[in-house]
């Protein structure tokens, strides 16, 4: 029995090699990077009770479940509370637990013991959420609880709007059982100015179910975020490595004419660039590539000097050429340079590079002219 085992076992293993092989080239999703600021309540009013319990609590007990999925999504977790610190005043705003890989249980403490007793400062504490955030490159996001409107800011929803700008973090609201209309309205439109969602609960699993949702939602979201920019990221790579300029002199004089080009300076986008032989001879009669390089895609303009020297050695001609360049996406464009019985003349030639498959851009196909023979 055993060495029948054996015996299938090296029947299975090459199938076996060959599937981890291919396993480990697939693209693995992206770890997510969301980050999340919880932002509680913990002005005077929150003692008051939801089902028998005090809201600090229902909050906490609506976040135990939570906090424990959110670990095994390597979301990272911080919390902010405003009103704990003092009974007056609306810089009453704490950072009890900082930003980082979610420690629910650390969440769950503060929450079970703060003592509920100031103002509440709602933006204030979202924009201080929001500093801890900025630590974080991923989505970043505010969860606030809360179970009235800010009693500090003049106008809480256009001071949210105008502090979160097009690319502050995106701020969702709990309101905890708010009963006035204005409160609720006001709350509403916090989190409509925070680009994210209003949810009025009034029971541990209504927070429970209201985070659930925007959570697994915004995970979602985060992941396949960074796998596009992943992908994005690999694309652009593969491009340009299939992207070419090559600088070609072509001989086109007998010696007796022109025995040798001097570059004298050489630069691709006002960077020097060099280009083989610089400062040195360069055969009038005989082709030689002067550079061969990997280039991003766009406009780039190509500027060098050189000088002629005849077969006694003397400075024919010299000029200084400038040739603007399309440089296309996944191709070569060939800089081909003439000696001619004049100055030189050049043309820049694209041609697909058949390494990567991608679309050329418009008029890629047309060659560029330069300087004229005379």
């Amino acid at each position: 029995m055993r060495s029948s085992s054996r015996a299938a076992w090296r029947v299975f293993r090459p199938w076996a090699v060959l599937v981890a092989a291919m396993t480990a080239a697939l693209p693995r999703p992206a770890q997510a990077q969301l980050a999340v600021e919880l932002v509680v309540d913990a002005s005077g009013s929150m003692w008051g009770q939801l089902g028998g319990l005090p809201k600090t609590i229902v909050v906490r007990e609506g976040l135990r479940a939570v906090l424990d999925r959110i670990a095994r999504q390597d979301v990272r977790v911080g919390m902010t509370t405003f009103g704990a610190l003092a009974a007056s005043g609306c810089d009453n705003v704490d950072v009890p637990v900082p930003l980082g890989p979610a420690d629910g249980t650390a969440v769950l403490d503060v929450l079970g013991s703060l003592n509920p007793r100031g103002l509440s400062p709602i933006v204030e504490a979202v924009k201080r959420a929001g500093g801890e955030l900025a630590r974080s490159d991923g989505k970043r996001v505010v969860v606030v609880f809360a179970d009235g409107a800010d009693g500090c800011a003049a106008n809480a929803c256009d001071a949210l709007k105008s502090w979160r700008g097009s690319d502050g973090p995106q701020v969702f609201v709990i309101g905890l059982a708010v009963s006035e209309t204005e409160a609720e309205q006001q709350l509403a439109c916090l989190a409509e100015a925070g680009g994210g969602a209003y949810v009025n609960a009034s029971t541990i699993r209504g927070i429970e179910e209201a985070m659930r949702g925007w959570v697994d939602k915004l995970v979602a979201q985060d992941r396949e975020e960074r796998l596009a920019a992943d992908r994005a990221r690999a694309e652009a790579a593969r491009i340009r490595a299939a992207t070419h300029l090559r600088i070609e002199l072509r001989g086109g004089l007998a010696p007796a004419y022109c025995r040798a080009l001097v570059v004298a300076k050489a630069e691709l986008d006002g960077k020097a660039i060099d280009l083989g032989a610089s400062g040195g001879d360069l055969p009038c009669a005989a082709p030689s590539t002067l550079l061969d390089t990997v280039t991003d895609p766009g406009n780039h303009t190509l500027t060098f000097a050189y000088r002629k020297r005849s077969a006694s050695g003397d400075v024919v001609e010299s000029e200084t050429v400038t040739v603007p360049l399309a440089v296309g996406p996944a191709q070569t464009t060939t800089v081909a340079i003439e000696a001619r019985a004049g100055m030189l003349r050049y043309r820049a030639v694209p041609t697909v590079t058949s390494a990567v498959t991608a679309p050329a851009p418009s008029g890629a196909g047309s060659s560029s002219g330069g300087a004229a023979a005379r």
